[in-house]
């Protein structure tokens, strides 16, 4: 390549940042026996599982080199009730689609190991 050149553009498009796909219950709302409880942190909402939600993680998802998109069950509510607890902005929301009776019936028959069952 001649030095001053323009680096020609990589086949697979320009490099992206990696995705990380974030869950609400369980990794950001805590589940299961603590002793002592879970520690509880100011909100005003008025579901008390939100206060179960550490604002600290906040500024340590934003430093993640990756995008964050949310994947649970909260949907576009975790925008609203989640995101806003930890400082962060509006996040994409991975919608999945309805699984097909195909798709019931292959993972039903697997192969044996999760991870053949994935490739499938």
């Amino acid at each position: 390549m001649t030095p001053g050149a323009a680096t020609p553009p990589s086949p697979a498009g320009p490099a992206r940042r990696p995705l990380l796909f974030l869950d609400v219950d369980g990794p950001l709302i805590p589940f299961g026996p603590v002793p002592g409880g879970h520690p509880t942190f100011r909100t005003a909402s008025a579901n008390p599982l939100l206060a179960r939600v550490d604002p600290a993680h906040g500024p340590r998802l934003k430093a993640l080199p990756c995008d964050l998109v949310w994947a649970t069950t909260w949907m576009d509510d975790a925008n609203d009730c989640v995101a806003p607890l930890h400082g962060l902005p509006r996040l994409p929301v991975a919608t999945w689609p309805e699984p097909s009776e195909l798709d019931e019936r292959t993972w039903l028959r697997g192969s044996g190991t999760a991870a053949e069952d994935v490739r499938r």
